[in-house]
C-alpha cells in the first residue's frame, strides 16, 4: 500500500513540475520573440516616467492589465502639451491628421475606436 502512496506523490510533484516548466517556456518565448510595434514617436519616457514620476496608467490606461500597454490617444498628451512643450518638434508635429496618415501608410486600423475609446 504504501508504494502507491510514493507513486501519487510522484504524479503529483511530476504533474506540478511540468506545469512550471511549461509556463517558464511560454515566458521565455514570450519575451524573447512578441514585441511591442515599433511607435512613430520618440517619446521621452525617460522624463514624463523617469523626472516627472507619472504613473505609467496616467497616460497608458492599459498599462496595469497588458503586456503592451499602447500608445495613449492623442487627447491625452494634448491635455498637458497645450500649454507646455509646444516648442519640442514631437510636439507640434502632432495632430489628428499626422496620425490618420501614420495609420494609411503603415495599413492600421482606421477604426476609430482604436485610438479613441
Amino acid at each position: 500500500m504504501k508504494w502507491k502512496t510514493v507513486l501519487l506523490y510522484a504524479a503529483i510533484l511530476s504533474f506540478f513540475t511540468f506545469f512550471l516548466l511549461a509556463i517558464g517556456a511560454w515566458g521565455l518565448y514570450w519575451d524573447r520573440f512578441v514585441r511591442a510595434p515599433e511607435q512613430p514617436v520618440k517619446f521621452p519616457h525617460s522624463i514624463h516616467a523617469g523626472k516627472l514620476s507619472m504613473p505609467c496608467s496616467f497616460c497608458h490606461a492599459s498599462a496595469d492589465i497588458s503586456r503592451f500597454a499602447g500608445a495613449p490617444p492623442l487627447e491625452r498628451c494634448a491635455g498637458c502639451h497645450r500649454s507646455m512643450g509646444r516648442d519640442k518638434p514631437q510636439v507640434s508635429s502632432l495632430s489628428m491628421g499626422w496620425c490618420v496618415s501614420c495609420h494609411r501608410a503603415n495599413e492600421a486600423s482606421m477604426d476609430c475606436a482604436t485610438c479613441h475609446k
